[in-house]
């Protein structure tokens, strides 16, 4: 849970940061493009934070294995996100895949420290598998 949240709220802050810093520079930070990158990460923190919600946190392999399928859903959703705008040839231009990329980079930062703290919090396996 603590993943998806810090993912989201990055994903957020990032674009916001972005958004004014690209406004302060005088470049257009084209927005239709910043603001559905955004909830295409979002969208894609909530997904990769599922499998941790739904894992017996009881044992840290099944976290842990939990936690790799999210980072894969992250990556799976912002990649083919990018995929349809580029081979659909949607009006979005290519600032999206700029805008895509810096947010999967900060999105799975936030979202490996969450898993991290995650499984970190799983008892420990006392020699059983």
């Amino acid at each position: 849970m603590r993943a998806m949240i810090l993912g989201s709220m990055t994903a957020v802050i990032v674009t916001a940061a972005g958004i004014s810093g690209l406004k302060v520079a005088g470049l257009p930070p084209h927005l239709p493009a910043a603001l559905t990158a955004m909830v295409v990460a979002v969208l894609a923190c909530i997904l990769a934070g599922m499998p941790l919600a739904l894992v017996d946190r009881r044992s840290p392999v099944a976290t842990a294995q939990a936690a790799l399928l999210g980072t894969v859903i992250h990556l799976l959703v912002l990649a083919g996100a990018g995929g349809i705008v580029i081979l659909g040839r949607i009006s979005l231009g290519p600032t999206f895949v700029y805008w895509l990329a810096a947010l999967y980079a900060a999105t799975l930062a936030a979202l490996v420290g969450g898993i991290i703290r995650t499984i970190h919090a799983a008892p420990p396996m006392d020699g059983k598998i």
